[in-house]
């Protein structure tokens, strides 16, 4: 996972940001890039019917849980489906990025998170 981190405060941000928004300045993006692991912690979640991939608003025939994770090392959260037994969902888990079996190199690399 990359991320940037704004030279004045400190603050990284995933996905990365052109503006700062702690101290509002523009973020250059030729530098300040960090490294982030494929693990974070579950801030939020929740649970909807209807499909998350599709952008016109059709009703799926089961529920799909998102959970909103932050990478460890950064500051912000990103949304992805969670790929846990909604009994077993806690906030404040540890989870991990299931990546697609045929990354390209952008987030739809990202299929989700599973339970550490």
């Amino acid at each position: 996972i990359v991320a940037n981190k704004c030279p004045q405060c400190g603050e990284v941000f995933v996905p990365p940001r052109k503006i700062c928004g702690i101290c509002n300045i523009k973020l250059p993006l030729d530098e300040n890039w960090v490294q982030l692991s494929d693990t974070g912690t579950l801030v939020n979640y929740t649970r909807t019917q209807y499909k998350v991939t599709d952008r016109r608003a059709r009703k799926s025939k089961g529920f799909t849980t998102l959970g909103m994770v932050k990478i460890d090392g950064s500051n912000s959260a990103i949304v992805y489906p969670l790929e846990v037994e909604f009994d077993d969902i806690e906030i404040g888990m540890k989870v991990k990025i299931k990546w697609t079996e045929k990354p390209k190199g952008g987030p739809s690399d990202i299929e989700g998170f599973v339970k550490v």
